[in-house]
């Protein structure tokens, strides 16, 4: 047994919109037009929070980040700049280890400004320039632990030490670089 429906009229004259909204759907409607632009002005300040010193590095944009750090209550950090610091390094066998080095290297912060410490990248190099070992050092390798440096004042000294292996005791050279500092 079939059945069929059969639909008699003019469907061209339809409402293609809906009845009328109710009161309380367009107050629905404007709570979550309301909710979803809050939670978009949030998640664009938290990217705007996380990523600062990032994005300061974009002239264009430092006005702008400025702005809204004193609209928060905040100041904007100026960007680490690594090149404003000044590094004095020198070698010696280290005092406990065989097969070990000990660098020291005296940091200077010459901006204006405090800034983060850097990490450091050593290499080691043989008689003919090959590099023998390459390290990257973040501060929590390179002070001592429970250390009160957090930052670089200006113009005021930080010493440092970096112990590195030296393989096979074939090391005559070495060098130690400035990175940025982990954001």
């Amino acid at each position: 047994k079939h059945s069929a429906v059969f639909v008699v009229g003019n469907l061209t004259r339809a409402k293609a919109t809906p009845d009328k909204y109710t009161a309380d759907d367009l107050k629905r409607v404007d709570e979550y037009l309301k909710g979803g632009g809050t939670l978009v002005l949030v998640l664009a300040g938290q990217f705007v929070y996380l990523n600062s010193v990032a994005l300061a590095r974009h002239a264009e944009l430092a006005p702008w980040l400025e702005h809204y750090c004193a609209w928060l209550g905040g100041a904007l950090k100026p960007p680490p700049d690594v090149a404003r610091i000044e590094l004095e390094t020198s070698i010696a066998p280290h005092p406990r280890f065989a097969n070990a080095l000990r660098i020291r290297a005296d940091l200077v912060n010459r901006a204006d400004h405090r800034q983060p410490l850097p990490r450091m990248e050593v290499t080691l190099t043989d008689s003919e320039g090959r590099v023998l070992a390459r390290r990257i050092f973040s501060q929590r390798h390179y002070l001592p632990p429970r250390s009160p440096v957090a930052d670089m004042p200006p113009n005021i000294v930080v010493r440092t030490l970096l112990d590195v292996t030296n393989p096979d005791n074939r090391a005559v050279g070495y060098e130690v670089r400035l990175l940025s500092p982990e954001v």
